[in-house]
């Protein structure tokens, strides 16, 4: 009889696989959030050009130290997406802002679904989904059926805008568990 919780691990790793030595679920997460901005790289040269000394992408690593360093928290308060994008944005004004919220809200969703099976490795962290928005990509925007900008040129009006329109679309059918569920409910 296979054990359920080596399953689990192995789709976990396979699924967000391991970056660092260091086994850092929360690098993985983000570097993994970071390879699905790229998806967009060619629409994307701010973001892509952001890089530090050791060519790794400068958004990946300030959005870890982040995490790590406050937790996910602010004043004992989990943070939410908007915290987040908010702080990469005024730390990287040029970059896309279409690509920060992809990675703070791919970031959360793939720490959501590790602290879900793996809660061990976020001793001291608050993870709270309901603060957490809804990735915008092509796929979202179908699922939606509303016209809106492309996600690697969307800014943050539209993207709010968006957002309300998938709380709606939760709320209409009877969800109500943040905007992280959208992505969830509809992902495939």
């Amino acid at each position: 009889m296979l054990n359920n919780k080596l399953i689990v691990q192995f789709l976990l790793r396979e699924t967000i696989p391991p970056k660092s030595k260091e086994k850092d679920r929360i690098y993985d997460a983000v570097f993994k959030a970071h390879r699905d901005v790229l998806s967009g790289r060619f629409y994307l040269p701010n973001y892509c050009n952001s890089k530090n000394g050791s060519n790794e992408n400068s958004l990946v690593i300030v959005l870890y130290k982040y995490i790590t360093e406050k937790k996910l928290c602010n004043n004992n308060m989990p943070a939410k997406s908007s915290d987040l994008i908010c702080y990469l944005c005024k730390k990287f004004p040029n970059v896309e802002f279409g690509a920060i919220q992809k990675l703070v809200n791919m970031t959360l969703k793939y720490l959501v679904c590790l602290y879900e099976f793996d809660k061990p490795i976020f001793r001291g962290y608050k993870i709270d989904s309901i603060g957490y928005d809804c990735p915008i990509d092509s796929n979202i925007l179908n699922k939606l059926g509303t016209k809106h900008t492309v996600w690697t040129k969307m800014d943050k009006k539209e993207y709010l805008c968006v957002q309300k329109e998938i709380h709606n679309k939760l709320i209409e059918n009877g969800h109500d568990g943040g905007n992280l569920l959208f992505d969830l409910i509809n992902w495939n």
